[in-house]
């Protein structure tokens, strides 16, 4: 069985912190928006940078990041 597998500078979500909390929303333009459809369609794997540096957050914030994109 294939598996699509997108590498890319984004994923098709940004996370941001807000009032202490992880939150997620859709990312817009780009290779995000022009894949979606494959994406959801064919399913498999997106590896990108979720736009939160990863130096700025603590193990329980990245714990919570694992777990909302799963």
């Amino acid at each position: 069985m294939n598996q699509l597998l997108i590498v890319s500078n984004r994923l098709p979500v940004q996370l941001y912190e807000e009032k202490g909390k992880i939150k997620i929303k859709p990312s817009v333009g780009g290779l995000a928006t022009g894949m979606k459809s494959v994406y959801q369609e064919k399913g498999g794997k997106w590896i990108g940078w979720p736009g939160i540096a990863e130096n700025k957050l603590t193990e329980e914030k990245r714990e919570s990041i694992v777990g909302a994109l799963k």
